[in-house]
């Protein structure tokens, strides 16, 4: 994989110099045309979450790392911070802009991760101080759970496995003592599930496949696979099958609008216990299963995932991770860590979030491939088996010697198509 140092630095120039024009003390030149103040300590958010408000202020919830963007009519970005670093006020043009909170930048699929957005519309007039008020920042992705009721789950088999898609591009592996929910990335207008439940029954593999269509942000699907008693008449058009004799599976969502105050079903609202829990309450999360050995190897020739490394003793060497999957790659997640604000901010400006899954990039692919090198969709869905995903950093190292001083990560998650799961992580030290 080649090295693409240039169109880095090239960009975090352009960042840099985008920062420092639009600092907390950047003004427009008043040559150009009229202005106002956009008074940004006026904004309260209240963020609504299953059928209810759990806040309605600053204090009562964490909302310092929200995301705050202004936008111009036009839909052009003007500026963006997290909440806690926004300006009291800021100086825009004369004209109608809208400021949109979201509680982070989503991901198409990931779990136990409700993503929470609002806007607000306001307008600049010319001498005056705009407030902008309290923004209802509502739950706005898909959240998925997974049950077995409990003759199916005497039954069925250890590989029981159930895979949820959704929009074709969001994709999460439940194993069968999964307590997380997964959330998943709504489109406008409505989005499908595809749900497909395997397992091993009666030593007979068992697949069942399911749509459902019309699904919209804020809503929590709770999916039941069921063991139902029959006598053999069931009709096939009701999606049952037999897994055993007499003994037919069937599955049913129940669905709770939880951007409102009512559910889409009264009976829902208390929601079914969780695996191993009596009253429905949260479990410690176990996280997927680690595997054994072999199933995912993360291998590196000059870098130590056991050690930190300084970054000038490693300057002039490439600084690759080889990544196997005996099943295939389901997910690449990549987390980036830094105590230095200034890289932090950088990257921000360049569009590179803290998190990202190299399988699902989403809006972010161009960035990750074209400029960074990263792999990313088919190069790493599935992929792994025969050959090694190359997951290449070389380009980020030099860029740490000049943020300092500063300790900085990169966690690496991978999770194989069996829902296996294996994380490692680099430390760099720039001094």
């Amino acid at each position: 994989m080649g090295i693409k140092i240039y169109p880095i630095i090239v960009a975090i120039a352009l960042s840099v110099g985008l920062a420092s024009c639009h600092d907390d003390n950047w003004r427009p030149d008043v040559s150009n045309g009229k202005t106002g103040e956009v008074n940004l300590k006026s904004i309260g958010l209240e963020v609504s979450d299953a059928e209810k408000v759990v806040n309605s202020s600053r204090a009562s919830v964490d909302v310092s790392g929200y995301l705050v963007k202004i936008t111009g009519s036009d839909g052009s970005s003007v500026q963006q911070w997290t909440y806690s670093d926004m300006p009291e006020v800021f100086t825009l043009p004369v004209g109608k802009y809208s400021v949109a909170v979201e509680s982070h930048r989503q991901a198409k699929a990931e779990w136990d991760a409700p993503y929470y957005a609002g806007s607000k519309a306001f307008e600049i007039t010319d001498g005056n101080i705009t407030p902008v008020g309290v923004i209802n920042c509502r739950f706005s992705n898909i959240r998925v759970s997974i049950f077995y009721d409990e003759q199916l789950r005497k039954n069925m088999g250890a590989d029981t496995r159930v895979v949820v898609e959704c929009n074709d591009e969001g994709q999460l592996v439940y194993l069968p003592d999964e307590t997380r929910s997964g959330y998943f990335e709504a489109i406008e207008g409505s989005s499908t599930l595809v749900v497909t439940f395997t397992s091993t029954i009666g030593g007979k593999l068992v697949e069942l496949r399911k749509t459902f269509t019309d699904i919209e942000a804020g809503q929590h699907h709770k999916l039941t696979f069921k063991a139902k008693d029959g006598n053999g008449t069931i009709p096939d058009e009701l999606g049952f099958i037999e897994i055993l004799e007499g003994l037919y599976l069937d599955a049913t969502i129940i669905s709770a609008d939880i951007t409102a105050d009512i559910p889409m079903e009264a009976d829902i609202i208390e929601g079914e216990p969780r695996p191993g829990t009596e009253d429905g309450g949260e479990e410690p999360d176990p996280g997927p299963d680690p595997g054994e050995d072999g199933d995912i190897e993360l291998k590196s020739e000059n870098l130590s995932f056991t050690s930190p490394m300084n970054v000038a003793d490693l300057d002039g060497k490439e600084y690759v991770v080889n990544i196997r999957a005996k099943a295939g790659v389901a997910h690449l997640v990549v987390k980036i860590g830094t105590d230095n604000a200034e890289f932090s901010g950088v990257l921000a400006e360049m569009g590179i979030p803290m998190e990202f899954d190299l399988a699902y990039p989403g809006e972010n692919e161009e960035i990750f491939r074209d400029s960074l090198g990263f792999p990313t969709g088919v190069d790493v869905l599935g992929k792994g088996k025969d050959e090694p995903i190359v997951f290449d950093i070389t380009q980020f190292v030099p860029l740490l010697g000049i943020y300092h001083p500063s300790v900085n990560t990169f966690s690496l998650s991978v999770t194989d198509a069996n829902g296996k799961l294996e994380t490692k992580a680099l430390t760099f030290i720039a001094n």
